[in-house]
């Protein structure tokens, strides 16, 4: 049986060999009211296979209803991908045609005029002959290349945007592609040339994608050490609000010595001893100097991340599962933060009908239902470019009509009870005058979300009874069906 809403259940399931015992497994559903829906696609997948700015790429050329094509010569890719880039979009639903995977015999339905996401396998020749469509994004999910439609917008602050993900899939060690994220010093992110604005096809693209590559594999890497989160304290001391990622780059030459105390405390945070300012002791008991001029402090990172992969345990299926969730959780939730932000005032500019509701939904395609010009001018002017577009988008529409709807309606949409959840919080954090948030403001919500999430992963409201074998002669838990034995179905039932 399934879990009610807001609940969690216990289940087992056969393992691996007959002789282990059941595995416990526990399944839970989120409160429909206040939380997110539930997605078991692991969102990590979707950073590791493309990387955090091209993942911000395809999610702003989807929000803009652009034609999305993917490639790839793995099916389960192909899928992990086209679900997780349209479950950011949370609030709005993707309303136009999607087929993460696309039959080879139906290619031509990529001449539709229409927005598309669609995936197509790399066997098929038509996703070998892809030109420079000016309204297609194509992305190669296997060589990590994505092809971007031109005058595409810069999606609002994305630079910070991309600094918070980043922290998120460090504090989870989540394994990716960093050649194209942002070079961050002191908690801010700076870059001097967006490499993934330009179509990568096109020769000036190619030549800018390949110098960045080329710059970016010359510099050092940041080294990322734990720090409060409310005024973001050099010594890594707890404030009581919580804690998020402090970058703290290591940019100067390793014969410095103002920056060993620095490498010492990162490794010491990676499971490394420390014996001295100038040597540091690894957890099998060799040593190396500090100080060492070949030992770069990219080097020294490096070997801190070597060291605590060797010494950190494998986690098992189902607790790679309940981990998938909890990362799941805080990247959802940041997504959703920043269209909160966005559209911190939306209702504001809602134009109510002043018709019955019968009368409305047989004109509301030629009414005006939201002030876009009003709405524009409060936003900052290089906002303006992708949110002038994207409030002609179906989805904004969707949503907006659902608002109206709401006037009418006893149970509004549930993405939009949730949105509108989050913004009355934000409205009580920062007053009801406030018309938009001009200043980028990472997620807080992550945290809670991620205890109510915890609190039904350790306290089970329904437990089901573990299978039991009915015969004595035969092991239990076969991978396979067992053959069907006449003498056991034909016995009749014993309290009969």
């Amino acid at each position: 049986m399934l879990p009610q809403p807001g609940k969690s259940i216990r289940i087992y399931l056969p393992p691996s060999e007959p002789h282990l015992p059941p595995l416990a497994v526990v399944l839970q559903r989120p409160e429909p009211s206040s939380e997110l829906p539930l997605l078991d696609f692991p969102l990590r997948l979707l950073f590791t296979y493309l990387g955090v700015e091209c993942v911000i790429q395809l999610l702003t050329c989807v929000l803009l209803e652009n034609q999305v094509l993917l490639r790839s010569n793995d099916y389960q890719k192909l899928m992990i991908v086209g679900e997780c880039i349209t479950s950011i979009l949370f609030p709005f639903v993707w309303p136009h045609v999607y087929a993460p995977i696309l039959p080879a015999a139906l290619h031509h339905f990529l001449d539709a005029p229409v927005p598309f996401v669609m995936g197509l396998h790399a066997d098929c020749e038509s996703a070998n002959k892809i030109g420079t469509e000016a309204t297609l994004c194509f992305v190669d999910i296997d060589k990590k290349i994505i092809q971007l439609p031109e005058e595409l917008p810069v999606f609002p602050h994305k630079i910070d945007f991309m600094a918070e993900i980043i922290s998120i899939l460090d504090k989870f060690e989540i394994e990716r592609d960093r050649s194209y994220e942002p070079i961050l010093k002191n908690g801010y992110a700076s870059r001097d040339h967006d490499v993934m604005i330009s179509s990568c096809t096109l020769p000036s693209g190619l030549q800018a994608a390949r110098r960045s590559k080329e710059r970016f594999s010359q510099l050092q890497e940041t080294v990322y050490t734990l720090a409060g989160s409310g005024h973001c304290s050099p010594t890594g001391a707890d404030n009581g609000i919580g804690h998020h990622l402090e970058y703290q780059p290591l940019i100067a030459h390793p014969s410095k010595i103002e920056h060993v105390p620095r490498i010492a405390d990162f490794l010491r945070r990676k499971g490394v001893r420390t014996q001295s300012p100038s040597a540091v002791s690894l957890n099998d008991g060799t040593s190396f100097d500090a100080v060492d001029a070949t030992m770069s402090p990219t080097k020294a990172a490096a070997a801190a991340r070597k060291d605590t992969k060797t010494t950190t345990p494998t986690l098992s299926l189902e607790e790679q599962y309940y981990q998938d969730l909890r990362i799941n959780n805080a990247l959802r939730e940041t997504f959703l933060n920043r269209f909160v932000h966005m559209f911190y005032a939306y209702e504001f500019f809602v134009i109510y009908p002043n018709q019955a509701r019968d009368e409305w939904l047989s004109n509301r395609e030629t009414l005006q239902n939201f002030d876009k010009s009003s709405f524009l001018s409060d936003q900052p002017e290089h906002h303006r470019a992708f949110l002038s577009r994207f409030l002609e988008s179906q989805m904004f529409a969707t949503l907006i009509d659902n608002k109206i709807l709401a006037m009418w309606e006893k149970e509004p949409d549930a993405n939009l009870r949730i949105f509108d959840q989050r913004v009355k919080l934000l409205r009580k954090r920062h007053g009801e005058n406030m018309i938009c948030a001009t200043s980028y403001e990472p997620c807080v919500m992550s945290q809670d979300a991620q205890q109510v999430y915890e609190k039904r992963l350790h306290c089970i409201d329904i437990e089901v009874t573990p299978p039991s074998e009915i015969l004595s002669n035969r092991a239990a838990y076969f991978r396979s069906f067992p053959i069907l034995e006449k003498s056991v179905l034909n016995q009749e039932c014993a309290s009969r």
